[in-house]
C-alpha cells in the first residue's frame, strides 16, 4: 500500500527582501509571494506558460496581478 505524503500549508508570516515600491519598476515573483502583497499593483507572476515538446514551462507570454 503507497503511503500519502502528509500535507502541507504555506503561511508567510513575514516576508523578506522585497524592494518597496519604486517608480516605472515591476516585481515578478511567485504566486504564494505575489497572494501575501496582493495590494501591491507594481508585483506580478507570469501568465500563459509557453511550454517545449516535453511539456516543460519556458517561457511566458504575458504578466498577471493576484
Amino acid at each position: 500500500m503507497e503511503r500519502l505524503s502528509p500535507s502541507t500549508k504555506t503561511n508567510l508570516d513575514r516576508l523578506e527582501n522585497l524592494p518597496d515600491p519604486a517608480v516605472k519598476t515591476i516585481y515578478i515573483v511567485s504566486s504564494i509571494v505575489a497572494q501575501a502583497v496582493s495590494d501591491r499593483t507594481d508585483v506580478m507572476i507570469p501568465d500563459d506558460p509557453v511550454r517545449d515538446e516535453a511539456g516543460r514551462i519556458i517561457g511566458a507570454r504575458g504578466l498577471a496581478r493576484v
